[in-house]
């Protein structure tokens, strides 16, 4: 994998701007190639406020036909740690603000990662390298670390959901250390702990799935990188999904604000969590079309 340098545009004016390629476009495969365009439109009803800041996770492969209409004052093409993403600001106003994103995606051009293989291999906040979890992935072990992963697939997918059941109306124990393992950590991070104990680079990725009838949702997945290949893992079950990558970080520090995760869009109301009004006041469609 090699890091792709993102191109950081200036705004062409407050309604409307064409940032063109957000990464460098790589050279065209030859054949047939299928197109995605997603389309996302943000409205925030805040009128009182005397700064707002939408940000807007962008996805970590090669993306063309980017544009970016609305009536915002300002935006900047951002890249922190690895983490694409627009932040678009504006001024007080009694206007509804509004944004409309759109950008193309082609299919051979999804393996493409903007990530160095080296944030793959430190370990997350949510993932865990204690005894118990070196034991499993011990245990499980395959002779190839292709063979290790659907091993470590399986156990998590079919066992953990057993243990977890078992443990309902137990969740308040006395100390918290009593808890077992499985009690306090999601199937993805579980897996990617399995997969670092024994020396695979894998992470936790976020990214947009496209659904039946042009819906797109945020989700994640787990990504392992081998020698020779990439192998996704989804534990809900839509492996036939189109999956877009965003990022891999969590605990991502935007302005003010700490994101457990940033995989779908965040703003700011003169400092403050947007989220923390009444969620009519921000709205969101994301679709998409193939070209």
């Amino acid at each position: 994998m090699k890091r792709r340098d993102f191109i950081k545009t200036t705004a062409l004016g407050a309604t409307g701007a064409v940032l063109g390629a957000q990464i460098l476009q790589a050279e065209e495969s030859k054949g047939s190639v299928a197109k995605y365009k997603i389309e996302a439109q943000y409205s925030i009803d805040f009128d009182s406020a005397e700064h707002t800041s939408l940000f807007i996770p962008m996805p970590s492969v090669v993306a063309s036909n980017v544009h970016l209409q609305g009536n915002h004052a300002s935006y900047k093409s951002m890249l922190n740690f690895g983490v694409p993403y627009l932040q678009v600001d504006f001024l007080k106003s009694a206007q509804k603000k509004q944004v409309h994103l759109s950008y193309e995606i082609a299919s051979y051009q999804l393996n493409e990662r903007l990530f160095e293989t080296s944030d793959f291999v430190a370990m997350g906040r949510y993932e865990r390298d204690d005894a118990s979890v070196a034991n499993i992935a011990n245990q499980l072990k395959g002779t190839t670390p292709k063979e290790s992963v659907r091993n470590f697939y399986a156990f998590i997918k079919h066992e953990m959901p057993k243990r977890q059941k078992a443990l309902e109306g137990k969740e308040n124990l006395p100390k918290r250390e009593s808890l077992p393992w499985f009690a306090t950590i999601s199937q993805e991070s579980m897996f990617v702990s399995l997969c670092h104990a024994c020396g695979i680079k894998s992470a936790e990725v976020q990214g947009l799935k496209l659904g039946q009838n042009s819906v797109v949702k945020n989700a994640p997945r787990v990504e392992v990188y081998l020698q020779d290949s990439l192998l996704a893992f989804d534990f809900q079950n839509n492996h036939k999904e189109v999956f877009i990558p965003l990022n891999r970080h969590k605990d991502m520090q935007l302005d003010s604000a700490l994101l457990a995760t940033f995989g779908d869009a965040f703003a700011l109301v003169d400092g403050r969590d947007l989220g923390n009004y009444e969620s009519k006041l921000f709205e969101k469609r994301v679709s998409y079309t193939i070209v």
